[in-house]
């Protein structure tokens, strides 16, 4: 039986990047790394052939790899050592694992002019759907949602102030579906949502951010352009409606450093074909190019899709970036020899984050201090050496070989990569929906119907990138990394390990030079991967899967708009149990219980609040206020003893604590709520919420001195955010006033 290897790289590759890959931490995409692993174990053992030798670049770039792997490896075993998110520097861990697999099927798959061939196709394939979809979300979908959701939050507020048993109903129901498709209703979470959906409308693909989609375009605009031929019998002409789709969903996505890396790969592109009949055509390209994408900026400006404010603001987030880097390097001072662990970076960063910068970002946006953040010194190492080796393979043809260019023979290459594009993208889309998301998207038909076209029009001529033009894709992305996150994103990842994968494996690979036989290392490696995937199933896949069937299951019966019954809670608390003890690396079930056992107290407290004064219903309620304060408190501590580093622990369990207070006229609890709060404050020192709950609760303990303190401390920070512009870090009127009394009071 023959088993089509080759076919399950493509299939596995256009999987990868169909779905929503920056969830890779919490596990959303580790069956793909069992799958990688499987494969590259099989593949070792049933080839016919062993590893291609690809020379010395081919080795720097597999050493590299091989030590960003083992650097996330020691990281992560620091992580368990001092205490972290151990779920996620596992399962990023894993990840990387599987990366190393994957690295070795591509080695194999471009080893034969065919499989260079096809996979510069599928890169193609895949680069023009990314762009359909985020053509299609800017123009049709974005415009639908702002409507949607203006209308009925519109609706809402009308109806809360209008009240009345048949408004309360519809309120009810818009609320119920602003829940289903995970609008938050209140709070911070409600102001960036609306930030992100009325103020932000960069098309992200299938992804969760634009910059994500623009890497991919960027690579794969470069890689295309590099492979046009408009003479002999690998005319490819027909790339250019692709092409142009390509261009114009780049400008849309906004992302300056996807732009500067697209830039930057196409003059690296001329200046290694500057000699020669290759250098010629393309410099025959250069004016044509420049018509056109001036042609497209000019449409997108008159449109209105591109403003002033893209180039004017350029300073502005260059300032961000400084930011996050300057704190990131603070962060990196305190532990430079494994970093924070993968994972991990949010709650190491945050006490070092500036006021002044936007976000809790996730990862630093660089690629050296992500790899540093992540795997430490060691990835660090590994990260230059995979480089290195990206860029000798990159330039040693251009400087031995020539730029002839070499044709294969192939059977209906278009229909194939259609065929691969298809499968890949069922594997994605129906792992979402066993995971309880919609079986497709319009991304989804998107994607099939672009990779579809692209294999029609393309014609006869043969696409396949050369040494020199996936140097120069690569590097488009890397000189993106540098100012944008994605390091520790699997997606992004495979995607650099293409382009290295065809600058370093030669354009002809002498057969001799491939082994026939298996060395001893390489029946080992076999073994190495069919024993971390079996690891990968049972104690990443399995855990997860197990622990999130019984939160989903805790989260379908936790009410809305009340407290839950005695019934109720306890069966809540059942699932929740069942779900930290099914997956003990994780922190969402811990997180889950805190949450809930504080709006359980919350409803208790109102209870005893609208009690009458000489009811004997009050030492009831006093007793249940004790009760469950104690379990907010138990599971607080659960969540600070698995993640010391984290301020949310402390958050959850000071509120607690504060609003047992408030029932109980404790001030012992009180003193209680401000070690808490300030632990938070310590942890998240500009959290401008923080410094607002830490100043409430020690006005309410009579420490007007430290109130004062604290509350300055809050409308210094808010200034800051107003002056700034981030929006949804203001604190609101009611909040100002209570902060002003406090300072006013004193």
């Amino acid at each position: 039986m023959r088993i089509p290897w080759k076919s399950t790289t493509l299939v596995l590759l256009v999987a990868v990047w169909c779905g929503t890959v920056e969830a890779a931490d919490r596990g959303d995409s580790l069956y793909l790394a069992a799958v990688w692993l499987l494969a590259a174990a099989c593949s070792l053992v049933v080839s016919r052939n062993g590893i291609v030798d690809s020379g010395r670049a081919g080795k720097f770039a597999g050493g590299g790899l091989l030590l960003l792997t083992a650097g996330h490896l020691f990281s992560t075993l620091v992580v368990f050592q001092n205490g972290g998110d151990r779920r996620a520097a596992v399962t990023l861990s894993l990840e990387w694992i599987g990366l190393c697999a994957a690295w070795v099927l591509l080695r194999q798959y471009v080893s034969s002019g065919r499989g260079r061939m096809l996979l510069t196709e599928t890169l193609i394939a895949v680069t023009a759907g990314l762009a359909c979809s985020g053509c299609w979300q800017f123009f049709v979908q974005q415009p639908a949602a702002v409507e949607w959701y203006t209308s009925l939050r519109s609706e809402l507020d009308e109806l809360n102030e209008s009240g009345g048993f048949a408004q309360n109903l519809r309120a009810q129901e818009i609320r119920e579906e602003f829940q289903r498709q995970g609008v938050p209703l209140e709070g911070t979470g409600r102001a960036m949502w609306e930030n992100r959906l009325l103020y932000s409308s960069e098309p992200t693909g299938p992804f969760a951010l634009a910059n994500t989609l623009a890497g991919f375009l960027a690579v794969g605009l470069v890689l295309g352009i590099g492979c046009l031929r408009f003479t002999g019998t690998g005319t490819t002409w027909r790339l250019l409606p692709g092409l142009l789709l390509v261009l114009s969903c780049l400008v849309l996505t906004k992302s300056r450093s996807a732009w500067l890396g697209t830039v930057s790969g196409l003059i690296l592109l001329f200046v290694i074909r500057h000699r020669g009949q290759a250098g010629q055509q393309f410099r025959g390209l250069l004016p044509v190019g420049l018509v056109i994408s001036l042609l497209v900026i000019v449409l997108a400006v008159s449109g209105g899709v591109l403003d002033p404010e893209v180039v004017l603001e350029t300073p502005r987030s260059l300032q961000f970036r400084l930011m996050y880097w300057a704190g990131t390097l603070e962060m990196l001072r305190a532990s430079p020899l494994a970093g924070v662990g993968p994972g991990n970076f949010r709650e190491h960063y945050l006490p070092y984050r500036w006021p002044q910068s936007s976000e809790e970002i996730r990862d630093p946006h660089n690629l050296l201090l992500d790899a540093w953040s992540a795997a430490g010194i060691v990835g660090v190492i590994g990260l230059l050496l995979l480089l290195c080796g990206f860029v000798c393979g990159g330039f040693e043809r251009a400087n031995r070989q020539g730029l002839e260019k070499t044709e294969w023979t192939s059977r209906r290459p278009g229909f194939h990569v259609l065929m691969v594009s298809c499968v890949g993208l069922l594997i994605q889309l129906s792992s979402q929906w066993l995971q309880g998301g919609e079986f497709a998207g319009d991304y989804g038909r998107l994607l099939v119907a672009a990779g579809g076209l692209l294999a029609v029009i393309r014609g006869g001529g043969r696409i396949s990138a050369d040494r020199a033009t996936a140097l120069a894709a690569g590097s488009a992305l890397v000189i993106h990394l540098l100012a944008a996150g994605g390091f520790e994103v699997p997606a992004v990842v495979l995607l650099l390990l293409c382009s290295v994968v065809l600058a370093v494996v030669p354009d002809r690979v002498d057969q001799q030079a491939v082994r026939t036989h298996l060395l001893w290392w390489q029946r080992s490696l076999a073994v190495g991967f069919l024993a971390t995937a079996v690891f990968t199933m049972t104690s990443g896949l399995v855990p997860l899967i197990q622990s999130g069937l019984a939160i989903s299951r805790a989260l379908v019966r936790i009410p809305t708009e009340r407290s839950a019954s005695e019934a109720e809670a306890s069966e809540i608390r059942e699932y929740l149990e069942t779900a930290a003890a099914a997956d003990p690396w994780s922190l969402a079930a811990v997180r889950r219980q805190c949450l809930f056992e504080l709006q359980q107290l919350k409803g208790v407290c109102d209870q005893l609040a609208q009690t009458d004064v000489n009811s004997e219903r009050i030492s009831h309620f006093s007793r249940a206020v004790t009760e469950q304060l104690d379990r907010g408190l138990s599971a607080g501590t659960r969540l600070i003893q698995r993640h010391p580093q984290s301020a949310e622990g402390y958050r959850l369990r000071g509120s607690c604590l504060s609003t047992a207070a408030a029932a109980l006229d404790s001030p012992g609890l009180l003193r209680d709520a401000i070690s808490d709060f300030e632990m938070v404050v310590r942890r998240n020192p500009v959290d401008v919420s923080g410094w607002v709950q830490l100043a409430l609760v020690q006005a309410g303990a009579g420490d007007g001195d430290s109130a004062t303190v604290s509350a300055n401390r809050a409308l210094e920070l808010n200034r800051i955010n107003t002056d700034w512009g981030h929006r949804d870090r203001v604190l609101n009127e009611s909040e100002l006033n209570d902060l002003r009394e406090i300072v006013v009071f004193e």
